[in-house]
């Protein structure tokens, strides 16, 4: 008996802590919005504000140039952020190892530090 109800109570622990970790997906990437269009994103990463800055006002060539990381993404969801905004990314599949790489987000969100 004693078994059975410590089994019962290990069970439930376990599907409890497993719903309220379930939902904490954490992103791929986190970049800057460099460019946005309909059904596309293009996002520099690995880069600090600041040298987001540096590059924001010079053209895709330039910022190919110095070799920032860029990240073309296609996603035709809400943007609710602008040119410039840091953003959280999630893909959806692979991500295609071309420059700039290329992906398929399932999700984009202002990225609130």
């Amino acid at each position: 008996m004693r078994k059975l109800m410590f089994m019962g109570v290990l069970l439930t622990m376990t599907l409890v802590l497993s719903a309220c970790l379930g939902g904490a997906v954490k992103p791929n990437f986190q970049g800057f919005a460099y460019e946005i269009e309909k059904d596309r994103v293009l996002v520099v990463y690995n880069v600090t504000r600041e040298e987001f800055d540096e590059v924001a006002e010079k053209s895709l060539d330039e910022i190919m140039d110095l070799g920032h990381s860029l990240l073309d993404l296609e996603y035709s969801g809400e943007k609710d952020f602008i040119e410039g905004d840091q953003i959280s990314i999630w893909i959806d599949g692979e991500v295609q190892d071309s420059y700039p790489q290329q992906a398929k987000a399932s999700n984009l969100e202002y990225y609130f530090e």
